[in-house]
């Protein structure tokens, strides 16, 4: 299983009223899961049944920024912020028969359905 999550984020102060912020976010990750569905307790352990095995693959990234400016009105203070998200996410997962037996197993000797 793999997980990487990034994270950068940059500030520009325009003015003393005013700045900009950008952050960028994004996650690669990877996992697989071998077990039996449905596992239920009043059976017993049979290593000839073929295991489940489900893989899935996740690519999420995004960006925000905001423009935000403190301004004076008629003697009160007030803040204008602006902002904007763009976000992508994908999620594939697979499930299929994996290998009998009890032990772990790689994904490779995996069938898929």
């Amino acid at each position: 299983m793999d997980w990487n999550l990034f994270n950068a984020s940059a500030d520009w102060k325009l003015s003393p009223q005013s700045n900009i912020n950008v952050l960028a976010f994004g996650l690669r990750a990877t996992r697989k899961s071998l077990g039996f569905r449905p596992n239920q307790v009043a059976l017993p352990d049979n290593d000839s049944y073929l295991r489940d095995l489900i893989t899935g693959e996740f690519q999420n990234y995004g960006v925000e920024a905001r423009y935000l400016n403190r301004y004076q009105l008629g003697g009160k203070s007030g803040v204008l912020l602006l902002g904007t998200r763009y976000y992508h996410g994908y999620n594939h997962s697979v499930q299929g028969f994996g290998p009998t037996g009890r032990g772990p197993t790689s994904a490779s000797s995996a069938r898929r359905v």
